[in-house]
């Protein structure tokens, strides 16, 4: 076997384990550690020379067994195996292959989660941790919940901040929801993006679906093999999944472009375009352009078949005004 079958052969019986964390907290002397564990002296002993012999534990001159420096570092490295293996079928059907590398590493912090596969509860978790916000909001998502549009509203009205990355807005305005076209609602968005109560930014692919505030994350979810999500994950208010998903995020945030940025980088292109801007003031008053140009507008988003996206939209009123 190699080095590293030797040490999971070891870990694999349970009461060695048992062991090398209760020595990882406290060094005790073999009849005390038996004791503790309810075990005969005579098993502790044989467990303690196999386990002294791959270097995880080690025995002081008073006669007290410890976990070894190596063995505190294994155990701690545990936890991912273990987050990995309860979790078996929901990462056989998901991907993490968008985390950034570090992260990937500590996803033993993910620990003392709960996975939540009822969709509506998990939408429903989303809608009260927004409304019990009262510092701020971080989310990434490629789409809003109608039942939520009260939430996120009255939660930027009481101030609290919320920073969210989404995928860039190909929908058309005819899918966009009556309730985010409402006039008490854009307002409101309006002037959060003004005075920064409200800082967003684009990203594709996401590589994964967050919702938190200070206090909890009310979603981690990870995307299918096809890069869709089934909005099926994890929540917690546990310490350390708060700081994976908060690092996560502002990685993700660091490498996702401002919207400003973004719609000014999609302007210039359309712009610098020849026949482009003429080509979406025509498809916007229903007319159809040329093959060519048209394929260029759905390439870059403007345009999904015969119908303006949003982000068209958008580009339509900045540079034509109606």
């Amino acid at each position: 076997m190699t080095d590293v079958n030797v040490l999971l052969f070891e870990l694999s019986h349970h009461d060695r384990l048992e062991i090398l964390r209760q020595l990882s907290q406290t060094p005790m002397i073999l009849t005390r550690l038996a004791e503790e564990l309810s075990l005969t002296v005579q098993e502790t002993s044989r467990h303690l020379s196999r386990m002294e012999k791959v270097g995880l534990t080690e025995k002081d001159v008073e006669g007290l067994h410890h976990a070894s420096r190596y063995g505190r570092l294994v155990l701690g490295q545990l936890p991912a195996l273990e987050f990995s293996y309860q979790n078996r079928d929901y990462l056989n059907s998901h991907t993490l292959d968008g985390l950034p590398r570090e992260l990937a590493s500590r996803i033993g912090e993910l620990r003392e989660t709960t996975l939540v596969d009822d969709i509506v509860l998990g939408f429903n978790n989303v809608g009260r941790v927004v409304q019990e916000a009262k510092e701020y909001v971080l989310s990434i998502t490629d789409q809003y919940v109608v039942s939520q549009t009260p939430y996120f509203q009255q939660t930027l009205e009481r101030g609290v901040h919320m920073k969210n990355i989404d995928a860039p807005f190909s929908v058309t305005p005819a899918q966009v929801p009556r309730e985010y076209r409402d006039p008490d609602f854009t307002r409101t968005v309006t002037d959060a993006r003004k005075d920064g109560r409200l800082e967003e930014r684009f990203l594709t692919p996401l590589g994964a679906y967050i919702f938190m505030s200070e206090r909890e994350v009310a979603m981690l979810a990870f995307p299918l093999a096809d890069g869709r999500f089934d909005y099926i994950g994890f929540a917690s208010q546990s310490e350390s999944t708060h700081s994976w998903c908060k690092d996560l995020f502002q990685t993700l945030w660091a490498q996702a472009t401002p919207r400003g940025d973004f719609l000014d980088q999609h302007q210039k292109w359309l712009v610098a375009t020849p026949g482009a801007a003429d080509a979406l003031r025509e498809l916007v008053r229903g007319g159809k352009p040329e093959s060519r140009i048209h394929k260029l507008l759905e390439d870059r988003g403007f345009a999904v078949r015969n119908q303006v996206t949003f982000l068209g939209r958008v580009i339509h009123l900045r540079l034509f005004g109606d």
